[in-house]
């Protein structure tokens, strides 16, 4: 039995779904449509003499064989720490490819290994577990099941890693309450030069321009400084507007290569 009957349109959507890379995706779909060229599939066509697993030789090699029952691949889940989770699966008397798709139906994260999900250890594993065998049959040393098992949680682990987006919403302007007025301010500094300089713009509730001012610092000490200037500027242009009864609130973003730039926003004036 192979993807014909245990890979329907459910388990081939949850595989690519999968947070794994798409080579082994690829493998997974493979899997499940018994096109993996192991020695048990391709004695039963015809093409090779022997069935006998070369890795263990013992027993049938068949994908149940090869991904998960092999002498040394059930060392290699056992060393990752989920063989106790696997094995109530694996006693039933079922192919490899339907094996595959109750891992990828019933996934679960790993609490040892970062949470990734089972699915993704497993057909990340069982793609590890198929590379290292094509070596072994080539007559290229392959690893202990120990570093290979450190092997599979490091490419699991770090691709999850890699794919966690962090995604920063802009929180864009801000409008102030009706009958204030809202002054965003900016300083810069550059290292290289030691220069700097300062932004401030004011706009009314409905984004409506004010007033603004800018001025660059050929000389500057350092960031702070220039943010301290950023500020004097922002009050000398509310005292030539007639603003007062400023209201504070500062958020401040940390420093990019060379350049070190605090923005201050949100500082409220009452428009007398």
């Amino acid at each position: 039995m192979h993807a014909s009957g245990v890979g329907d349109i459910v388990v081939r959507g949850k595989l690519w779904q999968l947070q794994v890379a798409s080579k082994i995706k690829n493998f997974g779909w493979r899997v499940l449509h018994g096109a993996i060229p192991c020695k048990g599939i391709l004695a039963n066509r015809h093409i090779e003499n022997s069935s006998s697993c070369p890795a263990c030789h013992e027993g049938c090699e068949d994908i149940k064989h090869l991904l998960f029952t092999c002498n040394r691949v059930k060392g290699i889940w056992q060393r990752l720490g989920v063989w106790n989770k696997m094995e109530r699966v694996l006693a039933s008397d079922r192919p490899g490819s339907v094996l595959l798709a109750d891992f990828i139906n019933n996934s679960r994260p790993v609490m040892n290994l970062n949470q990734v999900g089972l699915a993704e250890l497993i057909l990340t594993g069982g793609w590890y577990i198929w590379w290292e065998r094509r070596k072994f049959v080539h007559g290229e040393a392959i690893q202990q099941p120990m570093q290979s098992a450190l092997s599979i949680a490091s490419l699991t682990t770090n691709y999850k890693t890699a794919m966690k987006k962090s995604i920063k919403q802009r929180e864009g302007w801000k409008r102030p309450p009706e009958g204030k007025l809202l002054i965003n301010i900016d300083g810069s500094f550059k290292e290289e030069s030691s220069s700097g300089g300062t932004g401030v713009v004011i706009r009314d509730s409905k984004g409506t321009f004010i007033a603004g001012s800018c001025n660059y610092m050929e000389h500057v000490v350092d960031a702070p400084t220039s943010e301290v200037m950023a500020l004097k500027e922002r009050l000398l242009l509310a005292q030539r507007i007639g603003c007062n009864g400023l209201h504070h609130t500062v958020r401040l973003h940390g420093s990019r290569g060379n350049y070190e730039t605090w923005d201050l926003v949100c500082c409220r004036c009452t428009n007398l």
